[in-house]
């Protein structure tokens, strides 16, 4: 959750994502689920382009084969369901977690539908939704996430502040 921002860096994200990861998960599978996430974020916003299930596939298995069992998951599922995130044995697991955004990616027609999806599922909804909802974010644009959202965020203004400082830096670095 906390390495999707890296993914709006130019220049080595997948370098910080994995040293970000690493601080609290050090499996394979976890620091290659991060890097799948910053890795379509940055395609997305640099680069106009969606990564394909196969280009995924190929990040994870530079970190662990196994991270493509939950990959084929979230691409071949029809409905959310399928994904069992109520199971509790597994909440916070970053790969179910990765599961849950890329579903999105895949199938959500629309910002707005992939949330609602999502929280209404259950599990580890609040973990679940900000990780789908940055890739939504990237992949659909501000301008579609619903003005009601963005009108009502507790502290609207403080977080306003914090993202147009944020741009601002990530502007300096294509300029330098």
């Amino acid at each position: 959750m906390r390495t999707s921002v890296i993914g709006l860096l130019q220049n080595d994200y997948v370098d910080i994502t994995e040293k970000v990861c690493l601080l609290t998960h050090y499996d394979s599978r976890c620091v290659g689920s991060c890097v799948i996430m910053t890795s379509i974020i940055h395609n997305l916003i640099w680069k106009k382009k969606e990564l394909s299930v196969n280009e995924i596939i190929e990040i994870g298995n530079l970190y662990d084969d196994r991270i493509k069992e939950w990959i084929d998951l979230a691409y071949s599922a029809e409905d959310i369901s399928a994904l069992q995130l109520d199971e509790t044995y597994s909440i916070g697991y970053t790969l179910r977690s990765l599961a849950v955004a890329l579903w999105c990616y895949f199938h959500a027609p629309d910002f707005e539908k992939g949330l609602i999806t999502i929280v209404n599922e259950g599990g580890d909804a609040d973990t679940n939704a900000a990780i789908a909802c940055a890739i939504l974010g990237a992949k659909y644009g501000y301008s579609f996430i619903p003005k009601y959202y963005i009108d009502n965020l507790h502290n609207g203004d403080f977080y306003l502040h914090k993202v147009e400082n944020f741009i601002k830096l990530l502007l300096k670095e294509t300029e330098g």
